[in-house]
């Protein structure tokens, strides 16, 4: 198994790539239907059959990003500290996802409703743009590599 370096192999990209967008659909999932999608049951209203599936797909895709997000602080990040063309993008792009799996441990342990709301809004807000923070990432690299290919 190849080391990940400034330059991420495709194998390393296709497995992210996979399980962000399979993370974001059913992050999105869930809220649509926490929100929106309440059933009639025997009872009166119920949630959605598919809100506690699609929270475990959540919470299962985040964890292995975790996990692939400590291997990228250990191997990725160190070896790009001296490339400056993608550091603002590699910032931003380590402070949404710190801050969504911080966001997530909050959801999982915070009590008081309050908090809770915003904690859930921020954590929805900052997941939603996440991908349009990714694509900035990797487009601040293509551009950096098509001028040098230039010069």
């Amino acid at each position: 198994m190849k080391p990940i370096t400034n330059k991420v192999p495709k194998k390393y990209q296709h497995i992210l790539n996979g399980l962000l967008t399979v993370c974001w659909l059913t992050g999105v999932a869930f809220f649509v239907l926490n929100t929106w999608f309440d059933i009639e049951g025997e009872f009166g209203p119920e949630k959605h059959f598919l809100l506690h599936p699609s929270l475990q797909i959540h919470a299962a895709t985040a964890f292995l990003i975790t996990v692939i997000f400590g291997a990228f602080l250990f191997s990725h990040f160190p070896r790009t500290k001296t490339l400056k063309h993608a550091q603002k993008s590699g910032w931003t792009m380590l402070s949404t996802l710190g801050y969504l799996i911080f966001s997530a441990y909050l959801l999982y342990y915070v009590g008081n409703e309050t908090a809770r709301f915003y904690v859930m809004y921020s954590h929805l807000i900052v997941g939603f743009v996440l991908p349009v923070i990714l694509v900035l990432h990797l487009r601040s690299h293509k551009k950096n590599k098509s001028k040098r290919k230039k010069k």
